[in-house]
């Protein structure tokens, strides 16, 4: 992160802000829930950019609340709102910001660092109006399952999952690949992640009596750029990441 983050001591008694009621005409990138992919060895943190987009008709105070649903033990986890970033040990940013209507904030950006520990972490984010009960949630999986996520499964043989076709698809078409699953599986997803900001955009169940088989989706919806195909075994779609293969939409 490019902000100072602040020290926990200067933060103690900050009260947190219950939520209950919807947060009406706020949205966040990526809402309700996004994943972001990684590698548990990389260097940089795994990263979402966030933009809120006020069309509630008035301008609105809006604080952020981070709440912690499951945590691999020993990572870290911070988050920037408004002109400051926050360490792991602040759930609630102490300094709110001023959202006018029919405008946008881009300040929000939540990162996660696996040190070297492999798992799945999942964080609430609750923006909510100040001195109200109202507001919306942004849920992130910071998936570092993998050592690396893009070389050792790209190199995957293509009888595993094959490269995409068409590649590039046009936006409105079709496109295929071929998996082959190990003979044990229980089970898989082909799961499609946006490289410009890691939303997982597609989540294919591949059926658990077939161990290979064409998989199809329609990229209706997909806006142009390059996509991450990953072949991850479970039937949560959350096991080991098989293969991966790039997709370019046009």
């Amino acid at each position: 992160m490019n902000k100072y983050l602040l020290s926990a001591a200067l933060l103690l008694g900050i009260a947190t802000t219950s939520q209950a009621g919807r947060l009406q005409g706020v949205t966040m990138t990526g809402a309700p829930a996004i994943t972001i992919m990684g590698g548990f060895a990389q260097a940089l943190p795994l990263q979402a950019d966030v933009v809120i987009t006020n069309s509630s008709g008035r301008s609105l105070r809006l604080g952020l609340q981070r709440q912690i649903r499951s945590e691999v033990v020993g990572t870290e986890n911070n988050f920037c709102f408004g002109v400051n970033c926050y360490p792991p040990t602040v759930t609630t940013a102490p300094s709110p910001i001023t959202l006018a209507d029919a405008s946008t904030d881009n300040s929000m950006v939540l990162d996660y660092t696996p040190n070297n520990l492999p798992g799945i972490t999942v964080i609430r984010y609750a923006l909510y109006e100040v001195g109200t009960q109202d507001s919306t949630y942004l849920t992130v999986t910071f998936n570092a399952t993998q050592r690396a996520l893009a070389t050792t499964a790209s190199k995957a043989p293509e009888s595993v999952l094959s490269q995409p076709w068409p590649n590039p698809a046009a936006a409105g078409t079709t496109s295929e690949l071929r998996y082959q699953l190990p003979a044990n599986s229980r089970g898989a997803h082909l799961v499609l992640i946006s490289m410009a900001d890691g939303r997982r955009v597609r989540d294919l169940v591949l059926p658990v009596t077939l161990a290979d088989g064409l998989i199809s989706f329609r990229t209706d919806g997909l806006a142009a750029g390059i996509y991450s195909c990953l072949l991850l075994s479970g039937a949560d779609g959350r096991g080991e990441l098989l293969a991966a293969r790039r997709l370019q939409v046009q």
